[in-house]
């Protein structure tokens, strides 16, 4: 992750939103369309729960193309975690 996102240092940045996230973890777009099963890439269910409160929801920033969802809140966050942007 620090490769790709040329960092020396975790920080919060490192995948603070989620086209840094996708870059640190090495998804690109050429992986559309990819079961998320595997092999390439696939979402674990690590048994790690949160409450309905520590998830925070916002619109996606820099995504004005998508005219009327624009502003849907299809950005999620858990509240306070190190690793992601705050709300803006």
């Amino acid at each position: 992750m620090l490769q790709r996102r040329s960092k020396t240092k975790v920080e919060r940045s490192l995948t603070a939103g989620p086209g840094v996230l996708s870059i640190a973890l090495g998804v690109t777009t050429e992986m559309n369309g990819l079961l998320l099963t595997g092999p390439q890439i696939w979402i674990e269910d690590r048994a790690v729960n949160f409450s309905e409160e520590a998830i925070l929801t916002s619109p996606r920033i820099g995504i004005d193309y998508a005219q009327e969802h624009a502003q849907l809140p299809w950005r999620f966050r858990i509240k306070n975690h190190p690793f992601t942007s705050p709300a803006k």
